[in-house]
């Protein structure tokens, strides 16, 4: 394998479970895009799904993952997870990450901290809102 060469991040979806399929597929449940909304704080989300697609990267590294809330407090962290890139073939590396019961104690912006073998190379902002009285849930 040529030199490392960390990657770049080309997405990161958060939703609520995440399930790998046969033929290397993946199924996303409930996406939420940028914004979570919950009916009350303090709030117990029962799972928690992070899809990362990374490109341009060459190399092994042991990847982290943490969510951190508005005051930088760590709400969940990943064990170390392997994550192998090649140019040589052009790859996405995918990374998979299913949390159970991440507890939100506060609104605003939430933050998903990425470590390539040890240094942050990714950070996704999202939004934890308090629902308004009245509000649907579907």
């Amino acid at each position: 394998m040529d030199e490392q060469r960390l990657p770049e991040n080309l997405d990161t979806i958060l939703c609520d479970d995440i399930r790998r399929e046969v033929n290397n597929k993946i199924t996303l449940i409930g996406i939420y895009g940028n914004k979570i909304i919950v009916p009350d704080l303090p709030f117990l989300l029962g799972h928690l799904g992070i899809l990362q697609l990374w490109r341009g990267g060459n190399g092994k590294f042991n990847v982290h993952c943490a969510v951190l809330d508005p005051d930088g407090t760590e709400l969940a962290r990943t064990p170390e997870l392997p994550l192998t890139l090649s140019q040589e073939h052009g790859t996405t590396g995918r990374v998979i990450i299913s949390f159970g019961g991440v507890k939100i104690e506060k609104a605003g912006t939430h933050k998903i901290v990425t470590t390539f073998n040890g240094e942050k190379i990714g950070e996704y902002g999202f939004m934890i809102e308090k629902a308004p009285p009245g509000f649907q849930f579907q």
